[in-house]
């Protein structure tokens, strides 16, 4: 029983450990990998080769858009001061929060933007103390704007002051895919024109690189005020500004994307 114990452990220890056997294993393994690399070399080659040796034609494309900014910014200046018989700065806010509501415009479009208590002396008056509130108010577009002011100027806050605008993230995304598949329809339809003009197909695109810009503007072009029908009008010509006109500055948006496409 331990004569063929031990014979059984060395063979298979011989086995394990079999130079010629590790080395045809280790042969084939390194001829395997040997061949992989190999055929993986070539194919990048030929890959490389025929992507060179394909015709092609390259175009620029591009879009752009003037955009409405749809993010407008506000800043309305409350104002208790007795000598011009201001009511408590609570009052106004109240009365501008009633404005937003008829406009339905969300009331949380409407934060604080800077409180202060200042003493100021009248002549022949003895010291007095007024609050001054400055608020914040987003609007989403001109129109909006315009009926702010004519609100707010009739219930006598006329103190309004356009403090900016921007074309939101998500308001961007959107024209930039929009001007992106009209880029592209003007590139396919220009390189399928001149594939057909020397005689060839338009094949696949090969490559397609492309760039996005922003061109921020600011401000307001032009206004018009003030109170709709009824309110502070003294004469038939200041019936012209029953309604209030804003424009606002629009921004540019543009792609512009560079086409490589295969002719057969």
């Amino acid at each position: 029983m331990k004569k063929s114990f031990l014979i059984l452990v060395l063979a298979v220890a011989f086995a394990a450990f079999n130079p010629a056997q590790t080395a045809a294993q280790t042969g084939a393994q390194t001829a395997a990998q040997t061949g992989t690399q190999t055929a993986a070399q070539t194919g990048a080659q030929t890959a490389a080769v025929s992507i060179r040796d394909v015709p092609y034609v390259d175009l620029y494309s591009n879009a752009s858009r003037e955009v409405a900014p749809d993010e407008i910014y506000l800043k309305i200046c409350l104002d208790e001061e007795p000598a011009k018989g201001k009511f408590k700065l609570a009052d106004q806010q109240r009365e501008v929060v009633k404005v937003l509501k008829a406009l339905e415009i969300p009331v949380e479009n409407l934060t604080v933007y800077d409180m202060e208590s200042d003493l100021h002396r009248y002549i022949l008056k003895k010291n007095q103390t007024y609050a001054k509130k400055v608020l914040l108010l987003k609007v989403g577009s001109a129109e909006q704007m315009a009926n702010v002011l004519v609100r707010l100027n009739a219930i006598n806050i006329p103190e309004v002051e356009f403090s900016g605008s921007k074309v939101s993230d998500k308001l961007q995304e959107q024209v930039k895919e929009e001007l992106m598949v009209e880029a592209t329809q003007k590139a396919k339809r220009s390189a399928t024109i001149l594939a057909e003009n020397v005689g060839a197909h338009l094949g696949r695109p090969l490559m397609v690189e492309n760039t996005f810009s922003y061109s921020p503007r600011n401000g307001v072009l032009r206004t018009k005020a003030f109170a709709p029908a009824g309110y502070l009008l003294n004469s038939a010509e200041d019936s012209v500004y029953q309604e209030e006109s804003v424009e606002i500055a629009k921004s540019q948006i543009s792609v512009n994307i560079h086409f490589r496409f295969e002719l057969k």
